[in-house]
């Protein structure tokens, strides 16, 4: 994958750019075939939206449902506390 100072024909001023670029790059490398498996953070597996309505409105009713649930242990809770 070519960096953008190679596409451009420039010279990064400042090595560290260089190397940040390339850094990047390597990531890229490494994340972008992940996320096109998955719509979730390698690192924190937090959950990324996607582009399936489907999956989208399942998901919604799947915090609706837990938050729903929450919201009864805590009203379980104070009745009894």
């Amino acid at each position: 994958m070519a960096s953008y100072f190679d596409e451009h024909d420039c010279e990064p001023s400042d090595p560290e750019q260089e190397t940040r670029t390339n850094m990047l790059l390597e990531l890229a490398s490494c994340i972008l075939p992940w996320l096109s498996k998955t719509n979730s953070c390698p690192l924190c597996r937090y959950e990324l939206p996607t582009d399936d309505d489907t999956y989208e409105e399942h998901r919604r009713d799947k915090a609706r449902k837990q938050q729903q649930q929450h919201r009864l242990e805590n009203l379980h809770g104070a009745m009894y506390t």
